[in-house]
């Protein structure tokens, strides 16, 4: 189906709206982001360990059939361990971030948008219509990691807004745009669903 009009922001207003709120909080995030990742990155570290040992202890002998309790605590072991190094995923996006958020460099913000889109499939429901209207752009001095978080976050809080009633209907999409208006790029995420509580609307910001 074809995407409502939408009228595009006054991107100008927001970043200055951004440029006030935000240098203090940034600083103040990176050191929480520091903290945060030191203190879970060395117990996880450990609790990874501890998992790789219970797994080789719990491989059975080639020669023996497998026993059908053993192979549901292998398989959850599985899973434990594919949760533990999301989490460590998360760390690592942590450190980074209070290292080198100031770092820019050259974007090509059409690759972002499909990376962020590459990783986000994985988490949305198959139901859910994925569209794209990728206009060529000029490149952007963006910090790329950065970019392609935002986007990622953006995209999964457009399908989590799809979840519910909203994805038995033929019509539930999400989708990404790009254009490009004089020295300005702009990246447009989009869904079908409710929208945003006119309640917290004015706070998204904070």
């Amino acid at each position: 189906p074809a995407r409502p009009t939408q009228a595009r922001p006054p991107a100008r207003a927001i970043t200055q709206e951004l440029g006030r709120i935000l240098p203090d909080r940034r600083a103040a995030v990176q050191v929480l982001a520091s903290g945060v990742a030191h203190e879970i990155g060395n117990p996880l570290t450990y609790m990874l360990m501890c998992l790789d040992e219970l797994a080789r202890s719990l491989d059975p002998e080639h020669e023996h059939p497998i026993d059908p309790q053993l192979d549901r605590l292998q398989r959850l072991l599985q899973q434990t361990r594919k949760g533990a190094e999301r989490v460590q995923e998360i760390v690592r996006g942590l450190s980074s971030y209070s290292r080198d958020h100031g770092r820019r460099e050259s974007v090509d913000v059409n690759r972002a948008v499909r990376a962020a889109l590459e990783m986000a499939r994985t988490e949305m429901n198959p139901g859910i219509r994925v569209h794209t209207s990728l206009e060529t752009v000029p490149a952007v001095r963006a910090n790329p990691s950065r970019l392609v978080q935002v986007l990622y976050n953006l995209l999964i809080n457009a399908a989590q807004a799809l979840e519910h009633e909203h994805v038995r209907d033929p019509s539930a999409a999400l989708g990404v745009d790009t254009w490009n208006e004089g020295s300005w790029v702009y990246i447009n995420v989009w869904d079908t669903g409710p929208g945003i509580a006119s309640e917290i609307r004015d706070h998204i910001f904070e």
